[in-house]
């Protein structure tokens, strides 16, 4: 038996690029996307922090499928279900940034924080690399410390209990 081709969401350039991966990730839809950066003469196509949350995301997922063209203009998604640490047999997953990542941690973050309560085990992820902004950063990402103390108590109006939340921050660095 053969399994019917996906239809999939088609968007145009990367703006609002986690929300959409997170949306097709928790609605099982598939995503094209197209025209990344096409325009741009330096730097067409996907951002080294996009690559590197697409990399994130095919980690704590099973069943998950990317394809990237070659020039990185244009990649479609396949979601998988979201298994958390499940994948690295209840492991950490490590999620190395490139030294030209200019995004804060808190960019990577706040998309976990949505698929944390869908996931079927602990997400447990561990950042690492030259590119390891803790703090805000003039791109607007927010620090690890308001992720923290911001947006995890909100879980508890949700019954997430906040002793089973936790971020903790083992060395600081900041852009520059």
């Amino acid at each position: 038996m053969t399994t019917p081709n996906p239809e999939f969401l088609r968007f145009t350039t990367h703006k609002s690029l986690t929300q959409r991966l997170i949306l097709s990730t928790l609605t099982g839809r598939p995503i094209h996307v197209s025209q990344i950066r096409s325009s741009s003469p330096t730097n067409p196509g996907l951002a080294p922090h996009e690559i590197s949350f697409l990399r994130l995301l095919d980690s704590i997922t099973n069943g998950s499928s990317l394809q990237i063209s070659y020039t990185g203009t244009t990649f479609t998604y396949i979601p998988g279900l979201i298994t958390g640490s499940v994948v690295n047999n209840g492991d950490v997953v490590r999620c190395a940034l490139p030294e030209s990542c200019r995004r804060g941690v808190s960019w990577f973050l706040l998309p976990l924080c949505m698929l944390g309560p869908f996931s079927k085990a602990p997400l447990n992820v561990r950042f690492e690399g030259d590119g390891v902004i803790t703090s805000a950063t003039e791109t607007g990402d927010v620090s690890v410390d308001s992720v923290r103390t911001a947006v995890l108590p909100l879980y508890e109006q949700f019954g997430v209990l906040g002793a089973k939340l936790e971020l903790r921050v083992l060395q600081r660095s900041c852009a520059g």
